[in-house]
């Protein structure tokens, strides 16, 4: 048609344009060409795969790059040991480090990372006599290694160690005495036993008062029991304690600053005024103390004892009984060298028209002075004074308690097994009653004929007896 233009014919809009497998149509003006698609060429009229693997420039020359070739195209591969690393390089694989170990630690293998592989070698100080058999260790400790005489050789799977000795520890790179008495843990038993640091050791020795039997433990010595003269200074008895004794005095007796146990002294006053007051007896006072009064009586009698006694201690009020008021006034001396007449003769120069005043001057007692009387406290028994089943009697002319044992038991509480049984003395019962009178700084008289009466425990426990006693105050 005239004055119309011309336009170009599409031909690759027809799908037969380019008949055969792996064509592409590709437009020109006016025209159109039938080209094979990549990674193909046409052979014999026919598209066929092309084998860029051919191309020995096609992977770049890497060494650890393979080409395969597939249909259409090819790739470039890493070879075995590598891998690609995020900018698709071929980089190789650490297997050791892979968190597989690829050897076998039964056989006391270690891995060692290669250029694209690994191999698994023997630890060191171990040795494989044939490829697929395990490692052997060797022995270094065999050649004596260890330069000290202070450490020992000790063989491993990756070599030897040189450690110190039992009783050795490391101290600045070498081996010295361990001292194991200073650990946090200490070795022996703390009760009974010390520790004694020996060069590469230690021993554990029985402390004083102890002894090691037969199963290696450290038993209490009873020295009570082994030695018969300790306590024997009157009035006191001897007391076993863990790992050693005391000497304790008996009943109502104190130990003075030279050690000896001397008795308490008792003042029995009959009270007829106090601070100025008719003293009466009241029911109040029989089962419990008046604070009150026990003060001022004592306030009294130890200011005045005390004035000519230096060593008197203490003063209590023992107990009030009827008798318009009568007062058991105890007075602790700590050193009891005089007689009871000689208190009482001191204590009737004291009086100042019947009354007794107070160094102070605050309280004052008027007492009926006939009636004074001054005794030293005489022991009683009780549920302690005879152990094992020794029956306790009261001695009353030695102000003390005896004790008749059972056949198995002796001393002055049947307090000792009987061992090797022993026929006393004549002469000793005489000793013993001389010491009980001595310690009771002759207070008491004993007739002659009484020595012959009284039986050898009771001498024995005029010497020394537990009993608890009330305090003072």
């Amino acid at each position: 048609m005239v004055g119309e233009a011309c336009a170009d014919i599409l031909e690759c809009n027809n799908p037969g344009t380019c008949p055969g497998a792996n064509r592409q149509c590709t437009e020109l003006i006016g025209s159109f060409r039938c080209d094979c698609v990549d990674g193909y060429a046409e052979f014999n009229g026919e598209c066929q795969d092309v084998d860029e693997c051919n191309d020995v420039n096609i992977c770049n020359h890497d060494p650890v790059s393979s080409c395969v070739n597939s249909v259409g195209s090819y790739s470039c591969d890493c070879v075995q040991g590598y891998a690609k690393n995020a900018v698709d390089i071929c980089i190789d694989i650490d297997e050791c480090q892979s968190g597989q170990n690829p050897c076998d630690l039964s056989k006391r293998e270690t891995c060692e990372n290669t250029a694209g592989s690994f191999t698994c070698n023997c630890l060191e100080g171990h040795f494989r006599e044939n490829r697929n058999e395990a490692c052997i260790g060797i022995d270094e400790c065999m050649s004596s290694p260890c330069t000290s005489q202070l450490q020992v050789c000790v063989d491993g799977d990756s070599g030897f160690t040189c450690v110190c000795r039992e009783g050795y520890i490391i101290i600045n790179g070498i081996c010295q005495n361990e001292n194991e008495c200073i650990n946090t843990v200490f070795p022996c038993d703390s009760v009974t036993e010390d520790c004694r640091d020996i060069e590469g050791t230690f021993a554990c020795d029985c402390k004083d008062g102890y002894t090691r039997n037969s199963n290696n433990v450290c038993d209490n010595i009873n020295e009570c029991e082994q030695d018969s003269l300790l306590c024997s200074g009157g009035n006191e008895f001897c007391v076993d304690t863990q790992g050693s004794y005391r000497c304790d005095c008996i009943q109502d007796h104190v130990r003075s600053a030279a050690g000896t146990c001397n008795p308490f002294l008792e003042i029995l006053l009959r009270i007829i005024e106090l601070n100025g007051a008719t003293a009466t007896f009241e029911e109040t006072l029989s089962p419990m103390r008046s604070t009150a009064i026990n003060g001022t009586v004592c306030n009294v009698m130890f200011s005045i004892v005390s004035t000519r006694f230096p060593s008197a201690i203490g003063c209590n009020v023992a107990k009030f009984q009827r008798g318009s008021l009568i007062a058991h006034v105890t007075i602790l001396l700590d050193d009891l060298g005089l007689s009871q007449n000689e208190v009482r003769t001191y204590l009737y120069s004291q009086l100042n028209d019947g009354r007794y005043v107070s160094g102070d001057a605050l309280d004052s007692l008027v007492v009926d002075n006939s009636t004074t009387a001054v005794t030293t406290v005489r022991e009683s028994c009780t549920t302690l004074s005879c152990a094992n089943g020794g029956v306790c009697d009261t001695v009353p002319e030695l102000l003390s308690v005896a004790c008749t044992c059972g056949p198995t038991f002796e001393g002055i509480r049947c307090q000792t097994p009987i061992i090797t049984p022993q026929l006393p003395s004549e002469a000793e019962p005489l000793d013993t009653i001389v010491i009980v009178l001595i310690a009771a700084g002759g207070f008491v008289f004993v007739p002659d004929y009484m020595l012959h009466s009284v039986h050898r425990g009771v001498y024995k426990e005029a010497e020394s007896r537990p009993s608890p006693r009330e305090p003072l105050g």
